[in-house]
C-alpha cells in the first residue's frame, strides 16, 4: 500500500493527471485516489482542500474555481480575449 500523501501532494497529483490544471469539483472527487479518507481527522476536508489551493504558492487560480500548478503555467493554452459581445457572453459560460 502506498503511503498517505499530504493534501498538497495529493492535489498536485490530481492536477498532474489532468494536464496541470483542475477545477475544485474534480479535486474534491479525485483527491481520495491519493489520500486515505479514513485517516482524515478533521471534520471539514473540503475546506482544507480549498484552503490549500488558495494559499499554497504551488497553485495559481486560472479561472472561477479552477487552479493550475504554478510551475506549469507556461505550458497551458492562452485564452483569447473576447472581441464581440457574443464572444464575451460565451466566455463567461465556458
Amino acid at each position: 500500500m502506498q503511503k498517505d500523501l499530504s493534501y498538497t501532494e495529493a492535489i498536485e497529483k490530481v492536477m498532474l493527471d489532468n494536464g496541470y490544471v483542475a477545477p475544485l469539483k474534480l479535486i474534491y472527487k479525485e483527491i481520495w485516489n491519493y489520500k486515505d479518507k479514513s485517516k482524515v481527522t478533521g471534520k471539514t476536508p473540503i475546506d482544507t482542500i480549498r484552503e490549500r489551493v488558495q494559499r499554497d504558492k504551488k497553485f495559481t487560480r486560472v479561472g472561477l474555481g479552477v487552479y493550475a500548478l504554478s510551475d506549469k503555467l507556461h505550458l497551458l493554452e492562452k485564452q483569447q480575449t473576447p472581441k464581440t459581445e457574443k464572444e464575451k457572453i460565451a466566455s463567461k459560460h465556458g
